[in-house]
C-alpha cells in the first residue's frame, strides 16, 4: 500500500530481490500514483426556452480529457470538450421542459472515467399582446379588453425575474 509520502510524490520505486545460492538478483520498477478523476457538472439550473446556457460552475480535477453531452445527440455545445461550454437547447429538450447534461471526465487509464449530471429546466418565455391600435379622446378612460399577458415569470437571457407581470395603462 503506498504511503502518504508516495502518493504526495506521485510515484514510488519498488525493488524485488531474489536471493540465490550463488548470487542475488535484483530488479526495480516505478509505480506511478495518480489521483482519481473528479467531475462536477455544475448546479441544476433553469433557463428561458429561447436562451442559451453557459455552464459556468463545472469543475474537474485529475483528468486528461472531458466530454459534455446529452442523450439527445442533436443538441449543440459551443465545444463539448471543454469544461465550461455554452449549450443551445434542441427542440425536443424545450418541448419536454428539461435536459440532463452529462459531464464525463477521463482519468489516466488506471483510474478510469467518472461522470456527473446537471438538470437544466426550460421555462417558456413570457408573451404579451396589448391588442390592436385604438383611438380615444384626451381625458377619457380606455379599457384594454384584448390585452393578454402569459406566464407569471419573465425570462430575460439567463436571468429569471420572479415578480408577476402586470399590465399597466399609460
Amino acid at each position: 500500500m503506498p504511503s502518504d509520502e508516495d502518493i504526495s510524490n506521485g510515484s514510488v520505486e519498488l525493488t524485488l530481490t531474489a536471493y540465490g545460492p550463488n548470487m542475488d538478483v535484483e530488479d526495480a520498477m516505478t509505480l506511478s500514483i495518480f489521483g482519481a478523476p473528479v467531475a462536477f457538472a455544475g448546479d441544476d439550473a433553469a433557463v428561458c426556452s429561447d436562451a442559451t446556457y453557459e455552464i459556468m460552475d463545472a469543475t474537474a480535477d485529475n483528468y486528461i480529457s472531458v466530454l459534455i453531452g446529452n442523450l439527445r445527440r442533436w443538441v449543440m455545445f459551443s465545444d463539448e470538450y471543454i469544461i465550461n461550454p455554452i449549450y443551445t437547447p434542441g427542440a425536443t429538450d424545450i418541448e419536454t421542459g428539461s435536459a440532463i447534461l452529462s459531464f464525463t471526465v477521463s482519468g489516466v487509464v488506471a483510474c478510469g472515467d467518472v461522470a456527473d449530471d446537471l438538470m437544466l429546466t426550460f421555462e417558456m418565455s413570457a408573451t404579451a399582446d396589448a391588442g390592436g391600435d385604438m383611438e380615444t379622446c384626451s381625458g377619457e378612460a380606455v379599457l384594454l379588453s384584448n390585452a393578454i399577458a402569459e406566464d407569471t415569470h419573465l425570462c430575460c437571457g439567463q436571468h429569471r425575474v420572479t415578480e408577476p407581470s402586470m399590465m399597466t395603462q399609460l
